[in-house]
Protein backbone atom coordinates (compact mmCIF):
# COMPACT_ATOMS: atom_id res chain seq x y z
CA UNK A 1 0.00 0.00 0.00
CA UNK A 2 1.64 3.46 -0.83
CA UNK A 3 0.33 6.61 1.14
CA UNK A 4 0.95 10.05 0.09
CA UNK A 5 0.64 13.13 2.55
CA UNK A 6 1.94 16.62 2.62
CA UNK A 7 3.93 18.24 4.92
CA UNK A 8 3.63 21.92 5.50
CA UNK A 9 6.11 24.03 7.88
CA UNK A 10 5.06 27.42 9.37
CA UNK A 11 8.06 29.28 8.27
CA UNK A 12 7.95 31.99 11.29
CA UNK A 13 8.27 28.23 13.42
CA UNK A 14 11.31 27.82 11.79
CA UNK A 15 12.75 31.88 12.19
CA UNK A 16 12.21 31.53 15.94
CA UNK A 17 14.16 28.06 16.18
CA UNK A 18 16.96 29.60 14.11
CA UNK A 19 16.49 33.11 16.09
CA UNK A 20 16.20 31.67 19.99
CA UNK A 21 18.24 28.50 19.49
CA UNK A 22 19.92 28.68 16.46
CA UNK A 23 22.99 25.99 17.50
CA UNK A 24 20.98 23.93 19.22
CA UNK A 25 18.24 23.87 16.69
CA UNK A 26 20.96 23.86 13.52
CA UNK A 27 23.02 20.97 15.03
CA UNK A 28 19.74 18.81 15.34
CA UNK A 29 18.00 19.20 12.33
CA UNK A 30 20.60 19.93 9.33
CA UNK A 31 23.63 18.91 7.92
CA UNK A 32 26.46 20.97 7.22
CA UNK A 33 26.00 21.10 3.58
CA UNK A 34 22.42 21.96 4.53
CA UNK A 35 23.34 24.85 6.69
CA UNK A 36 25.89 25.99 4.26
CA UNK A 37 23.30 26.11 1.63
CA UNK A 38 20.23 27.85 3.59
CA UNK A 39 22.59 30.22 4.70
CA UNK A 40 23.45 31.11 1.31
CA UNK A 41 20.27 32.59 0.36
CA UNK A 42 18.84 36.32 0.94
CA UNK A 43 16.24 34.44 3.55
CA UNK A 44 17.30 31.55 5.07
CA UNK A 45 14.54 30.87 7.23
CA UNK A 46 12.32 29.97 3.88
CA UNK A 47 15.18 27.83 2.66
CA UNK A 48 15.54 25.63 5.96
CA UNK A 49 11.55 25.41 6.08
CA UNK A 50 11.81 23.89 3.10
CA UNK A 51 14.29 21.60 4.00
CA UNK A 52 12.57 20.71 7.08
CA UNK A 53 9.36 19.72 5.85
CA UNK A 54 11.00 17.05 3.21
CA UNK A 55 13.10 15.85 6.03
CA UNK A 56 9.67 14.90 8.19
CA UNK A 57 8.79 13.77 5.13
CA UNK A 58 11.51 11.20 4.61
CA UNK A 59 11.66 10.27 8.03
CA UNK A 60 7.71 9.02 8.37
CA UNK A 61 7.82 7.33 4.97
CA UNK A 62 10.92 5.42 5.79
CA UNK A 63 8.89 4.75 9.32
CA UNK A 64 5.74 3.92 8.46
CA UNK A 65 7.80 1.00 5.64
CA UNK A 66 9.11 -0.50 8.00
CA UNK A 67 12.68 0.29 6.34
CA UNK A 68 13.66 1.48 9.66
CA UNK A 69 12.83 1.67 13.07
CA UNK A 70 14.41 5.14 13.85
CA UNK A 71 16.18 8.02 12.55
CA UNK A 72 17.26 11.75 13.30
CA UNK A 73 16.31 14.49 10.90
CA UNK A 74 19.71 15.49 10.95
CA UNK A 75 21.00 11.91 9.37
CA UNK A 76 18.71 13.04 6.43
CA UNK A 77 20.19 15.18 3.71
CA UNK A 78 17.95 17.24 1.65
CA UNK A 79 20.01 18.22 -1.81
CA UNK A 80 19.44 20.66 -4.47
CA UNK A 81 20.11 19.14 -8.59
Amino acid sequence: MIYVGTDIVEVDRIRNNLENNPVRFLNKVFTDKEVDYCNSKSDPAIHFSGRFAAKEAVKKALLSLGAISQISLSQIQIVSD
